[in-house]
């Protein structure tokens, strides 16, 4: 098994819809402090490839409300990409295939 620190980063293909959740809780929460922002402000972060980086905490807490059956379009390909380094190897688990 592998494990993931919820702390480390998720990288996702950003779509408008996607970038308009990030920006509608951005605005909600901390807005009035330090400004409004709308999606373009998300789409101008992505990297060359296209991808979006955040925190896997802050994924879950944007979009996990979001994600149910037959919802979807906030990223592209419904992928969440992680560095290979990021996942750690904690125990080696042999399945049996033992049917009853």
């Amino acid at each position: 098994m592998k494990k993931f620190n919820i702390n480390e980063y998720v990288f996702i293909k950003l779509t408008e819809k996607g970038a308009q959740v990030l920006a509608n809780d951005h605005n909600k929460w901390v807005g009035k402090m330090l400004g409004n922002r709308n999606m373009d402000y998300y789409l101008s972060n992505r990297d060359e490839n296209g991808f979006y980086k955040m925190q896997f905490w802050c994924f879950i807490n944007n979009f996990g409300e979001l994600m149910q059956a037959g919802a979807g379009g906030y990223f592209e390909d419904n992928n969440i990409y992680f560095k290979e380094a990021d996942l750690k190897t904690t125990v080696q688990v042999s399945v049996a295939s033992k049917v009853q």
